[in-house]
């Protein structure tokens, strides 16, 4: 018997007059809300969230896991969320292991819904070093796209250098400041410095907060403009993880799961890589938002839902880019019966993925790197531009960048860290970007 969480209401936790929770005995209460919702006995088939690679079992895996999820959602960050909603307080924090999209089916579920209720929704980030930042950027990506997709305004990080620290390397400000930009450059606003003060000076920390607060500022207001979408495909998690008595770090995933993982991850990393900008969604935000997107690109995946598949198709009738990452067994068969125009494509290599996005998309300003430089732009922002675009360079090492504008524009190029503008002139400008450092790009268009 345990103290059930779910049917039940968040009053005010102090008062007294307010009854304990009821006691349910969980096993029933899920057995039945399976049933209904499913239409079958899960106690029949308890054997196949252990064991089994067929179609029954990886239905009933899914089956399992999607309810295991929305009780989750609602028995904690529903109503946690929907009581500090009306108590004008903010829900905040992280989830726990957010860094590997295999763990969130074994401890949160569909994370992009579940955060979705944070007021405002986090992350961790436990390195300073900016090119292993750039090499975690699926967990502040997704968690950022789910901000946006939910209309929360902030997105906050626990920024800190522990993992660092603890591999006894050493901290400065120029890796701290160049970790900071990165994660604002993947869609974090908000930070939340663990930084010791044995680990940086009142001067250090002073200039720390002031370039934060500069590029916030000047991103205030305005709109993004993001033509590709990548797939959450949590619902393949779903299907590929089975029960286990083992510790995390003991479990064996199938080689499938594997796949799943190093190509959602890649995708991400190889596109930040090619200054290519997009949101990360899950199969119904894709399905209510997907006609917005020039490009859908989905990772190997294990399954695909009704409602995703549905909505591909007619995207790609509609002249839409639908990329998939390879093509398990699992799931060949209904890519094949998608669209078979020339707007359905399987891809096997992610840096061809981010090659046709970034040649198929047309631009008023184009940006040509090498790799660890990423970008965020915002258009008609509060401080009077018609676009700002924010390029890091996560290098140590000094980066090349070529910009080119294909409209005529007053062109500025501010320095956050020393409060500086420069102004340029011409259709192509080429400059470095020194190692860990920021430029923000400040464009008035001409003839607006």
């Amino acid at each position: 018997m345990n103290r059930g969480l779910y049917p039940s209401r968040v009053d005010d936790p102090y008062d007294d007059s307010i009854p304990l929770l009821p006691v349910v005995n969980w096993d029933t209460f899920v057995r039945d809300e399976f049933s209904i919702r499913y239409g079958y006995d899960i106690y029949e088939n308890l054997h196949y969230l252990f064991a089994g690679t067929n179609n029954k079992a990886q239905k009933i895996r899914l089956d399992y896991n999607s309810l295991l999820s929305d009780l989750y959602y609602e028995a904690y960050f529903k109503q946690i969320g929907d009581y500090c909603e009306n108590k004008k307080v903010h829900f905040s924090g992280h989830l726990l292991l957010e860094e590997n999209i295999l763990h969130h089916g074994i401890y949160e579920g569909n994370v992009f819904r579940l955060i979705g209720k944070m007021g405002i929704p986090g992350i961790d980030m436990l390195t300073t070093i900016p090119e292993e930042v750039l090499k975690c950027a699926q967990t502040p990506k997704l968690i950022s796209s789910s901000a946006k997709w939910h209309k929360k305004q902030n997105v906050m990080t626990e920024a800190s250098g522990h993992m660092t620290g603890a591999a006894k390397m050493p901290i400065d400000l120029q890796m701290m400041i160049g970790s900071c930009a990165t994660q604002f450059a993947l869609g974090v606003n908000t930070f939340t410095s663990y930084y010791s003060d044995t680990v940086i000076t009142d001067e250090e920390n002073r200039i720390f907060n002031t370039f934060v607060a500069r590029l916030c500022s000047m991103f205030d207001g305005g709109s993004e403009e993001i033509s590709t979408a990548i797939y959450y495909p949590i619902e393949s998690v779903w299907v590929s993880i089975k029960g286990s008595d083992k510790q995390l770090d003991q479990r064996e995933y199938g080689i499938g799961a594997l796949k799943l993982e190093e190509s959602w991850r890649g995708i991400i990393y190889e596109l930040l890589n090619n200054q290519v900008e997009f949101d990360c969604l899950d199969a119904n935000a894709i399905a209510e938002s997907g006609s917005t997107y020039s490009h859908i690109v989905l990772p190997r995946i294990l399954s695909l839902p009704d409602v995703l598949y549905n909505m591909l198709d007619t995207l790609a009738k509609d002249g839409a880019k639908i990329l998939f990452h390879e093509a398990s067994e699992m799931v060949k068969e209904e890519i094949e019966k998608l669209s078979t125009g020339e707007n359905v494509m399987i891809v096997d290599k992610i840096e061809e993925i981010a090659r046709i996005i970034k040649n198929s998309t047309s631009k008023d300003i184009e940006i040509d790197s090498g790799r660890g430089v990423v970008v965020k732009s915002r258009n008609n922002v509060n401080i009077g531009f018609d676009k700002v675009v924010l390029l890091v360079n996560t290098n140590r090492n000094k980066a090349e960048v070529t910009i080119k504008l294909n409209k005529e524009c007053d062109l500025k190029i501010y320095n956050p860290l020393e409060n500086s503008f420069e102004k340029c002139d011409g259709q192509t400008i080429n400059f470095l970007l020194d190692g860990y450092q920021s430029t923000i790009l400040c464009i008035n268009w001409k003839g607006n």
